[in-house]
């Protein structure tokens, strides 16, 4: 996760509900085989339909027609034309404006709400965790950052001198071969080091180092306990100076690490939600309830659920799913949201965590909605003397 637009998510999921409409705006920046971008057409056809659901006149209207201005000026004249995605946050009543140009593909949506809409940033984020990327040779080697943000070399080392693997012959071949392991080895620890502070840096989660065969044993030997639990491959180097090529050929390995966490995360919510007083809870009016007591750890959300229509207490805050008209706690009107935007909204105000599950059919027995837990408050000990 970067840490840019990791703040951006914790910032927007803060926000209060708004009198004015929030654009949230995801689009596909990709360009089409006619040279146009997509994109562009359905923002304007999405814009007019919005419009035509505000008066003609009032602040809201204002508010928004400035934003879609605005919006449309930066897709003109400010967006990087090799960015993959964007995302745009705007609401000029409130001062609101944001503006994320992506490395990867969204998927066009654009929406008005009382709030900005953060599923698909927040899923992005899940989907998309940092990696480093470590080419590594016995001269030189690079580093690269992958992110949501990013696709650049960060840091590039260099062995201290020459390295000429010249056949000398005799003794003066084998002393000269450990000379040249010992500078390659040396190179090697300062590029350990160098991915040390790169991890710090750009909180990486995962690094893949390319390399050949001969250098892998130098690889290893250089790299600490810490380096090597963050490592997913260790594989062959084909050369390449461009991170986007790099990208793509690693695409499916990034795949493949995220599938391999949420199967874990899986797991512990299965152990978990059979365990009599188990950290976990299933569905969502048990999720929502959690979320009220600011239990929840990790919101899981199944890729396939939807939400739909439920309601938030404006005094108490507590989420109900489906069309409830008051809170059960304090009699207030239940006002209308997007229960899915909702639960990420809750969790996120919360500093929890949201993960959104890929696996057909991983969460349907729940609904599409579950949670890993901080505590529980609702399981007493035999003699009722805490919570078990």
């Amino acid at each position: 996760m970067t840490i840019r637009l990791a703040t951006a998510l914790s910032d927007l999921s803060a926000l209060p509900r708004s009198e004015h409409p929030v654009l949230s705006v995801y689009l596909d920046w990709s360009v089409g085989p006619n040279g146009q971008r997509p994109a562009l057409a359905m923002l304007d056809q999405e814009l007019e339909r919005h419009a035509a659901t505000l008066d003609e006149r009032g602040p809201a209207r204002a508010s928004f027609d400035a934003d879609s201005a605005r919006i449309k000026s930066y897709l003109a004249d400010e967006a990087p034309r090799d960015a993959a995605g964007i995302i745009l946050f705007a609401c000029d009543a409130d001062s609101l404006w944001g503006a994320i140009p992506l490395t990867v593909p969204v998927n066009s949506v654009v929406a008005v709400d009382s709030y900005p809409q953060l599923y698909e940033l927040a899923r992005l984020l899940d989907d998309h965790e940092t990696f480093l990327v470590a080419v590594a040779e016995g001269q030189q080697a690079r580093i690269y950052v992958m992110s949501l943000e990013r696709l650049e070399q960060v840091q590039q080392t260099a062995a201290s001198e020459e390295i000429n693997r010249v056949q000398v012959g005799g003794p003066s071949q084998l002393s000269y071969a450990n000379h040249t392991a010992f500078v390659i080895q040396l190179h090697m620890n300062e590029l350990a080091a160098a991915l040390q502070s790169a991890v710090k840096e750009h909180r990486a989660r995962h690094i893949v180092i390319l390399t050949n065969d001969a250098m892998k044993g130098p690889v290893r030997q250089a790299l600490s306990p810490q380096l090597q639990e963050l490592v997913v491959e260790l594989g062959s180097y084909q050369h390449t100076d461009q991170p986007e090529q790099l990208f793509a050929t690693l695409s499916p390995l990034m795949q493949a690490e995220e599938h391999k966490q949420e199967q874990a995360l899986l797991e512990r919510l299965a152990d978990q939600l059979a365990t009599k007083g188990g950290l976990a809870f299933g569905g969502e009016q048990a999720v929502a309830q959690a979320l009220l007591k600011g239990q929840v750890d990790t919101l899981l959300l199944g890729a396939a659920y939807a939400g739909g229509q439920g309601g938030e207490c404006p005094a108490c805050g507590v989420l109900r799913p489906g069309q409830r008209q008051n809170c059960p706690y304090d009699g207030s009107e239940l006002l209308p949201v997007d229960l899915r935007e909702a639960l990420v909204r809750h969790t996120l105000r919360q500093s929890g965590q949201v993960e959104v599950v890929g696996l057909e059919g991983a969460l349907d027995e729940h609904g599409g909605v579950a949670a890993m837990l901080r505590f529980r408050d609702d399981i007493q000990r035999a003699g009722g003397d805490g919570i078990a």
